[in-house]
């Protein structure tokens, strides 16, 4: 079917479904619907993912089952917004960059597992960084730089480190303070 046809053939289906795409103001919510100008009862459209506001301005389609909000047009003002899919078990953004930002702050949040996987680099800058685990934290790496101004490692019983060849290497002191120390 060429393009020609194919178009007159969408045009003859939007007639004999006499689906109608109207715009409207939200005027009342209540559990996912909407009561759009007063007088239209009306369901957001799954793909849409937002939960409508009075105030909201929108386009919506009227079908034989039902009419469906498909588009917010103008947003009325509020604190914040959710992206929601139920129907779905996951959502992936794809694009060749992808960028969050957060003008005072970001958060992820996990109930299970949260990974960052990056095929060459993964950085972090910020001015504290604090990281906490209940169980076992493990890097695995080929190499380790750490730099600091000062530094402070504790361990409530054993801290323990092995190499093939280990430096200690002090401008001024160095100090070992054990009630024993065995060197060899």
């Amino acid at each position: 079917m060429n393009i020609v046809n194919r178009v007159s053939y969408l045009n003859k289906d939007v007639a004999n479904n006499s689906s109608t795409v109207m715009t409207g103001w939200v005027t009342d919510s209540n559990d996912g619907q909407y009561l759009i100008d007063d007088d239209t009862s009306a369901q957001a459209a799954d793909g849409l993912g937002l939960a409508l506001i009075k105030g909201d301005y929108v386009a919506y389609l009227a079908t034989g089952n039902g009419s469906f909000v498909v588009c917010l047009l103008k947003a009325a003002p509020r604190e914040s917004i959710e992206l929601s899919f139920p129907f779905a078990q996951s959502l992936k953004l794809v694009a060749d960059h992808i960028e969050l930002v957060g003008q005072k702050s970001i958060s992820l949040k996990s109930l299970h597992n949260l990974s960052f996987l990056a095929s060459k680099n993964i950085k972090l800058a910020c001015e504290n960084l604090f990281q906490s685990a209940a169980g076992t934290v493990v890097n695995v790496m080929s190499n380790w730089v750490q730099q600091c101004d000062q530094g402070s490692i504790q361990a409530r019983q054993l801290l323990r480190t092995d190499a093939g060849s280990q430096i200690i290497t002090a401008s001024k002191d160095l100090r070992l303070d054990a009630e024993r120390i065995n060197m060899g």
